[in-house]
């Protein structure tokens, strides 16, 4: 896995020396890990998306590859017991974009998103509590899976540089043993 994310970073900045136009955007929102024939879980999020766009002659359009990294933790402290919950999702994902954000200096006050991909996903979450006798509980599980990647979304022009805020949506569905699916909704700042 080292060796793909490695040769992903590499790809991505020499796409950026090659004069194409690197963009990026960080943003926080909230992360949903459901586990086949569990409870769901939500968790709050920090992202960091960056991302190289390739301009399409129109002048309105771009394509872009990406890999907006998702950060989840959760933690709950009590009198009976703590719990803390963490989630890293990393989908590489290549998508089309029209109007505001999808090239540098579009004029365009709104515009749109739509991509696909194949990710990644990790998850762990540990709890201990005590019951009333004095008999401690502790409980770990981490899994960690990949698979198909999908993501859709609004971005609005703010100000008069070549900034936005986007609301994006994305699903993944992990396809190894730990079957997750996994939901998101972040609100971002590009420049």
């Amino acid at each position: 896995m080292k060796k793909l994310f490695t040769l992903l970073v590499i790809c991505l900045l020499s796409n950026y020396v090659f004069a194409q136009e690197f963009r990026h955007g960080v943003g926080t929102g909230f992360l949903v890990q459901v586990p086949e024939g569990d409870a769901g879980e939500v968790l709050p999020t920090l992202l960091y998306y960056p991302r190289v766009c390739f301009p399409m002659s129109s002048g309105k359009t771009s394509i872009s590859l990406g890999v907006p990294l998702t950060f989840g933790i959760a933690a709950s402290w009590g009198e009976s017991g703590n719990s803390a919950s963490f989630a890293f999702n990393a989908p590489v994902t290549a998508e089309f974009n029209f109007g505001a954000g999808a090239i540098k200096n579009s004029g365009r006050r709104f515009g749109f998103f739509v991509g696909a991909g194949f990710g990644y996903h990790y998850a762990t979450y540990s709890e201990d509590s005590d019951y009333w006798g004095g008999e401690a509980y502790d409980y770990s599980e981490s899994a960690a899976g990949v698979g198909p990647a999908a993501d859709a979304g609004v971005r609005f022009k703010v100000g008069n540089r070549n900034r936005n805020i986007e609301i994006r949506t994305s699903y993944m569905r992990t396809v190894s043993d730990n079957v997750y699916d996994v939901f998101g909704l972040n609100c971002l700042f590009n420049f």
